[in-house]
């Protein structure tokens, strides 16, 4: 498992016995970083288990890693957003397997994935197009899936009420969603009113509706 090149001068014997020394070193020092990670692992671990949470645990019985994080997302979504409506699916196919969310209006997709993301057994890298696999006690004990989607969005009703606060903020009237914005609000909000209610609902937790400001 060593690398080995060429250099234009033979070393000395003492050099030879500094880079062997330099190396036990090295491998000692990784070894106790590795029992530490592992230590640290393991007591995690244990400590999910044993917490009253109302989730469903992966065990001896029970190896299913998707359903069951499909099953816990689902408990934690209602306990934490009681007033929002969820699907959550999950699906496998030939390069893994996933679970999407999805709802209208309700919390922030920011909110949703405070909760939902760590059922993500790892992350996608779309620069060097490599996925790497991510083992997380959490993930060990509750169940992940390849890839955990969220995805928001906005009923007619709510971006309609948003629209007419914007317009009246603006100071312009409202003549239908492709009303364009003046030029001061432009790079802020969006080129038309419907862009720019959009916008400002991204951000806003609907789950008890749209409230005007």
């Amino acid at each position: 498992g060593q690398l080995f090149f060429l250099t234009p001068r033979v070393i000395s014997g003492d050099e030879v016995l500094e880079l062997i020394e330099r190396n036990r070193v090295k491998v000692l020092a990784d070894e106790a970083t590795k029992a530490q990670a592992d230590g640290a692992y393991s007591a995690e671990t244990a400590r999910l288990r044993a917490l009253k949470n109302g989730l469903v645990r992966l065990d001896e019985t029970n190896r299913n890693a998707l359903t069951t994080a499909a099953k816990n997302i689902r408990k934690e979504l209602a306990a934490v957003f009681p007033g929002a409506r969820f699907s959550v699916t999950s699906s496998r196919y030939s390069g893994g397997d996933s679970i999407d969310i999805r709802w209208t209006d309700g919390p922030t997709s920011k909110a949703v994935e405070a909760i939902t993301g760590k059922y993500s057994g790892g992350s996608f890298d779309g620069m060097i197009d490599l996925y790497t696999d991510e083992d997380t006690p959490w993930t060990a004990v509750y169940g992940s899936a390849k890839y955990v989607h969220e995805s928001r969005d906005l009923s007619p009703a709510a971006v309609d009420s948003a629209r007419r606060d914007v317009a009246k903020e603006m100071g312009i009237a409202d003549v239908g969603p492709t009303t364009p914005t003046p030029d001061g609000w432009r790079p802020r909000f969006g080129w038309d009113l419907q862009q720019a209610a959009r916008r400002c609902l991204w951000c806003m937790d609907l789950t008890a509706g749209y409230v005007s400001p």
